[in-house]
């Protein structure tokens, strides 16, 4: 209940602000309305009269002298001096963020290149330890065939002295 009594008073508030902002709106509208009606109806004397007035209360341009035209000139070469300088500067700045950038670049690609030299210097090492692996297996390999066959000719040459006696 006191919700719905606090929402109809807020209601009621909100009337209130509206209405008073019309009204002010429409006392504005009508305050302008009649400046409207008042210059409509005014003779073309009384027009001159208000031009005039109005163009009394804007001051005419002063003429300016040749000093003023040559410090005019000197302040404009100086800011765009300045300016220039400012953008020379910007420049240098890029430059040099460009170069420190190429430079990181380059030392990253020497860096990779000494890697893959390491790695390659490794694989390379690890190939020739697997060769000789292999030519120690095939020697031993050869050595034990050798033994092997030395052994079935002597076997042999047992079984063929006994067989000839």
């Amino acid at each position: 209940m006191e919700e719905i009594c606090e929402k109809a008073e807020a209601a009621e508030r909100d009337l209130q602000m509206m209405s008073e902002e019309r009204k002010a709106n429409l006392e504005k509208e009508k305050r302008q309305a009649e400046d409207m009606r008042a210059k409509a109806l005014e003779k073309v004397g009384e027009t001159k009269k208000r031009e005039a007035s109005d163009d009394v209360k804007k001051e005419k341009k002063a003429r300016r002298s040749g000093a003023d035209t040559i410090t005019y000139l000197k302040e404009r070469s100086e800011e765009e001096f300045k300016i220039r300088q400012e953008e020379l500067e910007l420049k240098k700045q890029e430059q040099r963020a460009q170069a420190k950038q190429q430079e990181e670049i380059t030392q990253q690609l020497i860096r990779q290149q000494e890697d893959q030299k390491v790695m390659f210097a490794n694989l390379q090492k690890q190939q020739s330890e697997q060769l000789q692996q292999l030519s120690q297996m095939q020697m031993a390999m050869m050595q034990q065939q050798q033994q092997t066959q030395q052994q079935l000719l002597t076997v042999l040459q047992g079984f063929v002295s006994k067989a000839g006696q």
